[in-house]
């Protein structure tokens, strides 16, 4: 099964895009998802093993994005967020 599009809404029906890290450090944010969460002023969830779910908004965490290119090792274009940036 392939996902298109965010998670669901909330706050004034604006996007939110649900990302886990379960077994990595790692937080993989997905250009297309991304995209759309800027345009719409949506927001993001972040989860990790033993940490506190945490809201950022995607203009927040567009500036912790790493700087350059966008990654292509999957079937669409992502980067990563070390969790220790966030937590």
């Amino acid at each position: 099964m392939r996902k298109t599009g965010t998670d669901g809404v909330i706050f004034d029906n604006r996007p939110v895009e649900v990302r886990e890290a379960r077994k990595d450090s790692r937080l993989r944010i997905q250009q297309d998802t991304h995209r759309q969460l800027m345009k719409a002023k949506g927001y993001y969830i972040f989860a990790a093993r033993g940490k506190q779910a945490l809201l950022f908004s995607a203009s927040q965490v567009n500036t912790m994005l790493p700087p350059g290119r966008w990654m292509k090792d999957r079937t669409y274009p992502h980067k990563f967020l070390n969790i220790n940036q966030i937590w």
